[in-house]
């Protein structure tokens, strides 16, 4: 090693290759520096969380979530998720905040909602991408399998085994960055502000997602999102889609039974002008 490993300055709150990049040494010798120090990544991301939002409400205590959250960088579900931690008397160590949960617990926990294949084909037909495209919420494959029908080389992620691509949380896998075009449904928690972002930080030019229209209100929302990446385009569907629970299809396929309008966001990098409102159909032919 050309550095020795007691000089690394290790900050476990980033992934693993952006602590390579900001020491200067490879990957392989941050996971190196973790192993042999015994590192919680998980706990000690979680203090330094806490410890960022102390040290702003300790000079400005009569900052409100909304401010915290804007200079911490932090999005406002952050904050309020470690409020508790911060201002009261829970322990850290004991919280639930990032916690994995049971095997046998996480297919009950993570219900997901299948997008039906005809929905890719709708996006396709307006937008080209990277050939290189990463599927991180793949579920059981329904975007990834018409992607690679399409010609594209798909990498397909999901946080458990839903039997199709590889396992592996979005948060913690170390995708390489400015490889991949990034085409998913994702899951609509409390962290959509993460997700987003870390869409737009790792994609080569464009992100596109599937996402309910009404997600394009909301102050807060703009401000931790649309303020910083506005959308270069939003495509409307004119009708309601078949997103099925649990990939059901059939039982999710007559439109009466999806009540959300939807809508295609396209983020590109290259993107300078205001946003383009479209209108898109859903030509269902699967």
């Amino acid at each position: 090693m050309s550095k020795k490993v007691d000089s690394y300055k290790y900050n476990p709150s980033l992934s693993v290759a952006k602590n390579a990049k900001n020491n200067g040494v490879s990957k392989e010798n941050i996971r190196y520096y973790i192993k042999t120090r015994n590192i919680n990544r998980r706990l000690e991301a979680k203090i330094n969380i806490a410890e960022d939002i102390r040290k702003f409400i300790k000079v400005h205590p009569d900052a409100a979530k909304t401010e915290i959250a804007r200079c911490t960088g932090y999005s406002i579900n952050t904050v309020k998720k470690y409020w508790t931690i911060v201002v009261g008397n829970a322990n850290l160590e004991q919280s639930k905040i990032g916690e994995k949960i049971a095997k046998k617990r996480l297919r009950e926990y993570h219900n997901f909602y299948a997008t039906h294949p005809s929905c890719i084909c709708d996006i396709l037909r307006v937008e080209t991408f990277n050939h290189f495209v990463l599927e991180p919420f793949c579920g059981i494959g329904s975007i990834s399998e018409v992607l690679k029908e399409y010609g594209y080389e798909v990498e397909s992620y999901d946080i458990i085994d839903r039997g199709y691509g590889k396992i592996g949380d979005f948060f913690e896998v170390d995708f390489e960055e400015n490889r991949y075009d990034i085409l998913t449904n994702p899951p609509y928690t409390e962290n959509l502000t993460d997700i987003i972002n870390r869409c737009i930080s790792l994609c080569h030019s464009k992100v596109a997602l599937l996402m309910p229209l009404r997600y394009l209100s909301g102050l807060e929302r703009f401000k931790s999102i649309y303020q910083i990446h506005p959308p270069a385009r939003v495509y409307v569907y004119m009708e309601r889609i078949c997103i099925a629970r649990n990939a059901d299809f059939e039982k999710y396929n007559d439109p009466g039974a999806n009540r959300e309008i939807y809508a295609w966001y396209i983020w590109q990098k290259d993107y300078t002008g205001a946003t383009e409102l479209h209108w898109i159909h859903n030509d269902r032919t699967r």
